[in-house]
C-alpha cells in the first residue's frame, strides 16, 4: 500500500477533538483520522453485506429451519442459566 496525500478542511472544534482523541490513543492526528476513516469503510463494508444477506433471506424458509429443532436435550453447557426464565 503506497502513501497518498489528503487535504481535508475540518472546523475548529472538531480538529481540537480529533487531536485530544489521538492524543489519548498516544498517536498523531493523521493516524488517527487514517483509521477512523478506515472503520468507517469497514463499517459500511459489513453494512452492505448484511444487507445483501437479508435480501435473500426469507421468513419463510427462516422458520422451516427452525421448525426443524431436535429432540435431543442440550449438550452439557449449552443449556439455559439456571433460574432463566423469559423475558428476564
Amino acid at each position: 500500500m503506497s502513501d497518498v496525500g489528503l487535504t481535508v478542511k475540518v472546523d475548529g472544534k472538531l480538529k481540537a477533538d480529533l487531536e485530544r482523541a489521538a492524543s489519548a490513543e498516544g498517536i498523531g492526528l493523521d493516524e488517527f483520522v487514517t483509521r477512523a476513516l478506515a472503520s468507517e469503510m469497514e463499517r459500511r463494508r459489513v453494512h452492505d453485506f448484511f444487507a445483501d444477506r437479508a435480501r435473500q433471506g426469507s421468513v419463510e424458509r427462516a422458520r422451516e429451519i427452525l421448525g426443524r429443532a431436535g429432540t435431543k436435550p442440550p449438550r452439557p453447557g449449552d443449556g439455559l442459566p439456571e433460574g432463566w426464565t423469559p423475558g428476564r
